[in-house]
């Protein structure tokens, strides 16, 4: 059968094909398996790096997603960074919204106001040489953190040139004070007050009446015992000059007239007027200051013949009498026929009060009027009275007992 012989031919052709594969043909055929490997490799990497520049879409949009986010994330940090910029800038925003608030850091200022001082009382004081006295009052701090508050006294002092612990009368000049006060932050504030010691007082003038004399010198003498002054003159720059002269309201009598018309006593700073009248004492001191002093004169008798008539200071002007009794006689009280001061026993004998009276005292004056008139035998005349005194501020009463005065001179009764 021409079919099967065709089958058979066409299997014996493949297996003597088979059959036949020599060495070098197996050789070649692992060069192709290396080679095909190769190439698998290649294509492998070939692939994944196109998958990683060109992923599906789906893929792709998941990508883009996480990108829009660290791009938002960018923008809102950038936004708020412009917004911080522009408060701290001081300029008005241009952009209100954004989702995160940045404070601005606290910055604090530095403190340079210095406090103020502000002194209680006066920034100049004026003082008497000698007299016045410097109370220290103090001053008052305001300052724009501390607050405020009070400085009890002065933080320096100094009298001319010269730094000192405190204020004193007893010299001339000028002295600074300085009140300081320097707040938490260091900044200092000062202010100064000055004291000013100066003499502006003319000299001081006290004047007392002498009456030494009274009972050995003549009314025709023209009081010569009896109108006798004597001046305390004291000033803390030392006296220059003191006079004295009659007053005259016709002149202006000031410094200059006084060195050309009145009577210098600087030496002796006393005093005998011939005539009763008022007087101005001029005194002036080292400095210049001035004093014009008037002091009424009135002891000088007056009268002729053997009538005259004298006023008797008892005491000053400032004192009060009481109880006064006057005894005026011919003669004197005497022992062993020589006169001797009369007693208040002598006031109080009955045999005498018809020799007693109040005659020539009126309340209020400071001394008693005695007229001699030796036809009345009213020759010599003594005083008993009360006398208060105000002595360091206590009144003091004292009964005094004076005489004899007598204002027709000196006799033998």
């Amino acid at each position: 059968m021409p079919s099967k012989s065709v089958k058979g031919s066409k299997k014996n052709t493949k297996k003597n094909v088979s059959s036949k594969v020599t060495p070098s043909t197996s050789k070649n055929k692992v060069i192709a398996i290396l080679v095909a490997a190769i190439v698998v490799i290649i294509l492998l990497f070939s692939l994944s790096s196109c998958l990683k520049s060109n992923r599906p879409d789906k893929l792709k949009g998941q990508v883009n997603q996480e990108d829009k986010k660290d791009t938002k994330k960018k923008e809102e940090k950038k936004e708020e960074e412009v917004v911080y910029y522009e408060k701290i800038s001081n300029v008005v925003p241009t952009r209100m919204s954004y989702t995160k608030p940045v404070e601005a850091p606290v910055v604090e200022e530095k403190d340079t106001t210095a406090p103020v001082i502000t002194l209680n009382g006066e920034e100049e004081v004026q003082i008497e040489f000698m007299e016045g006295t410097y109370t220290e009052e103090g001053a008052k701090y305001t300052d724009n953190k501390d607050g405020s508050g009070d400085i009890e006294k002065p933080f320096r002092m100094i009298f001319e040139d010269e730094e000192v612990t405190e204020v004193t009368n007893d010299r001339i000049g000028t002295y600074t004070l300085f009140y300081v006060y320097t707040d938490a932050a260091g900044n200092i504030g000062t202010e100064t007050r000055t004291v000013v010691v100066s003499d502006t007082k003319g000299p001081e003038v006290v004047s007392s009446y002498n009456d030494s004399g009274n009972t050995s010198n003549s009314p025709y003498q023209l009081g010569t015992g009896w109108a006798t002054y004597d001046f305390t003159v004291t000033d803390p720059s030392n006296v220059a000059t003191v006079m004295i002269a009659l007053e005259d309201t016709s002149v202006e009598q000031n410094g200059e007239w006084f060195e050309a018309n009145a009577t210098d006593i600087t030496s002796t700073n006393s005093y005998t007027a011939d005539v009763n009248g008022t007087y101005v004492v001029y005194a002036k001191d080292s400095l210049g200051n001035e004093t014009f002093e008037t002091v009424e004169i009135n002891t000088v008798p007056t009268g002729s013949g053997s009538n005259w008539t004298r006023n008797v200071i008892i005491g000053e002007e400032t004192d009060t009498f009481s109880n006064v009794k006057i005894y005026s006689y011919s003669s004197r009280f005497k022992v062993n026929n020589q006169p001797r001061a009369a007693t208040e026993e002598d006031f109080n004998n009955p045999a005498y009060q018809n020799r007693i009276s109040t005659n020539g005292y009126v309340e209020g004056n400071n001394y008693i009027t005695i007229t001699i008139d030796n036809t009345n035998s009213t020759h010599w005349n003594y005083f008993m009275y009360d006398r208060t005194r105000n002595v360091d501020g206590v009144d003091v009463t004292e009964t005094i007992i004076s005489g004899p005065y007598c204002a027709t001179g000196v006799d033998n009764n």
